[in-house]
């Protein structure tokens, strides 16, 4: 496992004393922790091997010559999931500082980027709702979402007209 440096758990102790001392309106990271689902060590140590069962999983699949299966798109938003729970510990960490592009410390212009990017995640790839849907029709198997041109080749769907797509 990675050591913390120390300077980064002294600014992240500094961080929840500031959230906690201010009661009010600076309290952002302190509500972030809070509504961060706390996990156990043995729950934290079963989610860290999760993307390597996906990827023999699908690997396993592919020698069976098996068409991709949903493998890809739990990771896709397991992806999303971590990217917004190290937001939320960049944020406690940096505080108001991390929205500085430029910073006396260069870890808050890290930071920043950080959390610029973080939305990303969620985009690039196919959104968590495609995702979302995925998952559920493949997986639960809940009907597919309406679609008056299914089945129709693109060339024939309606190009910008009154009661077409």
């Amino acid at each position: 496992m990675t050591e913390i440096p120390e300077h980064l758990l002294k600014r992240a102790q500094e961080a929840r004393e500031r959230a906690a001392a201010s009661g009010g309106g600076d309290a952002a990271p302190a509500e972030a922790a809070a509504s961060a689902p706390e996990q156990t060590p043995e729950q934290a140590a079963a989610a860290s091997k999760i993307p390597q069962h996906l990827l023999d999983r699908a690997k396993a699949a592919r020698e069976l010559g098996r068409p991709p299966g949903s493998e890809g798109s739990i990771g896709k938003l397991a992806v999303s999931e971590i990217a917004r729970r190290c937001n939320h510990v960049h944020s406690m960490i940096s505080g108001a500082n991390g929205m500085l592009k430029e910073s006396n410390d260069p870890i808050d212009s890290v930071i920043a980027e950080v959390l610029v990017s973080t939305p990303a995640q969620s985009i690039a790839g196919g959104t968590d709702e495609i995702q979302h849907n995925i998952l559920g029709e493949n997986m639960l198997g809940l009907p597919k979402e309406p679609a008056v041109d299914r089945g129709m080749p693109f060339r024939d769907v309606g190009k910008g007209q009154p009661g077409s797509l």
